[in-house]
């Protein structure tokens, strides 16, 4: 079974697919984006550090979308025909996606599903922020129950302890999750568990 990975916030999951394939987005911004040096002289930190590796707090919400929106224009100008699929670490998809330009789809036709997933998680983050209750911020991560459950147990400041050259949480394989209460629940003096 392949593990779907994706962007988490405000008690919403947005799933955007393998873990290669959250991966490859970085990779293309590196790859196709900071390529350009102009590009490289923009602070993109809320995406190629915060979103990648940490987490996304309230404060960050308006600062980060406008980086995503910003990030995907400049996307555009690469069509999936001049993409390395190798360097990506990703197969060339089955299904292209639906070009929003005449000349064909580009990279951010195939990463714009990032875009939805920020914008919708910021959404609901909003909506309890408004009801007082703010909530976890804003990070990427596994979908699957078992593991979401487990990381959604870890302290925001585990992320934002990661030091620049650490792996992300939701790129390693190797961790030990710390064991998870879950309580039993008694009915008329029977254990429901």
């Amino acid at each position: 079974m392949t593990m779907e990975y994706g962007i988490k916030g405000g008690g919403v999951i947005y799933r955007l697919g393998t873990r290669e394939f959250v991966r490859s987005f970085f990779i293309a911004i590196d790859k196709y984006v900071l390529n350009e040096k102009l590009y490289r002289k923009i602070d993109w930190s809320l995406i190629t550090d915060q979103l990648y590796r940490r987490t996304i707090t309230h404060e960050m919400l308006a600062a980060t979308i406008a980086k995503m929106a910003w990030m995907l224009h400049l996307m555009k100008d690469t069509p999936l025909s001049n993409v390395d699929w190798r360097a990506l670490g990703i197969p060339k998809p089955d299904k292209i996606p639906v070009a929003l330009k005449e000349s064909g789809p580009s990279l951010r036709d195939l990463y714009l599903p990032f875009e939805f997933a920020l914008v919708g998680c910021a959404s609901m983050m909003k909506f309890d922020e408004m009801d007082g209750e703010p909530g976890r911020p804003l990070r990427i991560g596994c979908c699957e129950p078992q593991i979401f459950i487990a990381e959604d147990a870890r302290p925001p400041e585990d992320y934002e302890a990661l030091g620049i050259n650490d792996l992300p949480f939701w790129l390693r394989d190797d961790l030990e999750y710390a064991e998870i209460n879950i309580h039993k629940v008694v009915f008329d003096g029977k254990d429901q568990s």
